[in-house]
């Protein structure tokens, strides 16, 4: 059983909505060509869906990042990047391009996703 409130007085609560907070990424430039026009797209794109919120590319302590290296974990987690995406577009003999890109947690420092897909420059 449930005690009433003191005073005798009863009130609802509804809640209808919920607060959600866009995570915080950082969309490093990929490298490349063409890449810094991908990477802008993703980060827009990205910010557009309601669900992240693009850090600032010249917050970015770290730079140079490539394909074959993780991050510097904490130097992401110190501007408040709560995952951190990177790539790089690799031309290829036949006029199309190599795209690849890692997705990582700098929290947990792992990595969440790793892709990479064969497309036409246009």
């Amino acid at each position: 059983a449930q005690a009433a409130p003191a005073n005798g007085n009863v009130q609802d609560v509804v809640v209808d909505q919920g607060v959600l907070r866009p995570l915080t990424i950082a969309v490093v430039p990929f490298r490349g060509e063409r890449g810094s026009d991908i990477s802008t797209i993703v980060s827009g794109n990205l910010k557009r869906s309601g669900y992240f919120d693009p850090l600032n590319p010249a917050s970015f302590i770290e730079t140079g990042l490539t394909l074959a290296n993780a991050p510097n974990f904490p130097q992401w987690t110190q501007i408040g990047a709560q995952a951190v995406l990177y790539g790089a577009v690799t031309p290829r003999a036949d006029n199309r391009v190599d795209v690849g890109f890692r997705l990582y947690d700098p929290y947990r420092q792992c990595q969440l996703v790793s892709y990479q897909f064969t497309a036409t420059p246009e």
